[in-house]
This record gives C-alpha cells, structure tokens and sequence, in this order.
C-alpha cells in the first residue's frame, strides 16, 4: 500500500532551504595516476571524481564569522569532514566556522554572504574593514 502525504509547498520550500544553507561542498577526486596530466585531467572531470553536498549534523550548528576560531578541512579526500582549532579557544566561547573565503575583500564577502546565506556579517573583521574604508583607509592585513 501506498501512503501519500500532502505537504504544503511552503514547508518543502523550508526544508530545502535549511537544507541548502547548512551542507558543505564536498570534493573527490579519487586515486588518480599524476605522472599523466591527460589521464588525470580526464579522471578529474569523469566518473573517478565526484562533487557533492554533504549534510553535518553537529557541523550545522556553527556560525560564520571572517575570524573563525574553526577551521575544516577534508583531508582524506571520502567526505569526512575534520575540524581543527585554527587559534586558542577559551571555555565557554561561541565556535565559529568562515562560509566564505576570508581572504576576499570585504564588499567581496558581504555581497557572498547575502546572496548565498541572507545575512550580512557583523564580524570584528567587517566591522574594521568597513570602518576603515569609510574613512578612506587602505585595508591592512588582518
């Protein structure tokens, strides 16, 4: 037997969008001979490779900020996800992970993390940065 439900378009949107905004890009590129750039070339961009999103529970329940205190990684090129201190984390403080790439200006990121997340980001980084550019100050690096 076959059981339908009806689930309203509004709340299938939600899902998808929680969806969305909580994977990581997930890359794997799999066992490839690098000694000939064409056949690896060609393993990159057919079945030997693949690209995908992968949902992280635990991982979900970060937030970004441009000076995460989180780094991750996917060192072993299966999909598991690795989360290391990226500086001294003190008891209590909130974890942060960087949605974007921190090294990008920052009209870069804010404009990224609008389109792709819906927020703009109030991080000490932004804050310094955006302060500094209305007042005509070159950026300096953080």
């Amino acid at each position: 037997m076959l059981l339908l439900l009806r689930v309203p378009s509004c709340r299938y949107v939600a899902v998808l969008a929680r969806l969305h905004l909580n994977t990581f890009k997930v890359d794997g590129v799999f066992p490839v001979d690098w000694t000939n750039p064409m056949a690896a070339a060609a393993a990159m961009v057919q079945a030997d490779s693949s690209s995908g999103s992968a949902l992280y529970l635990l991982a979900s329940l970060f937030n970004h900020s441009c000076e995460p205190c989180v780094n991750v990684t996917f060192p072993g090129n299966d999909g598991t996800a690795v989360f290391t201190a990226a500086r001294h984390i003190s008891a209590g403080e909130q974890l942060f992970i960087s949605y974007t790439d921190t090294e990008q200006d920052v009209d870069v990121r804010q404009e990224y993390l609008a389109f792709a997340y819906g927020f703009r980001c109030g991080c000490p980084k932004c804050r310094d940065d955006i302060e500094q550019l209305s007042k005509g100050m070159p950026l300096h690096p953080h």
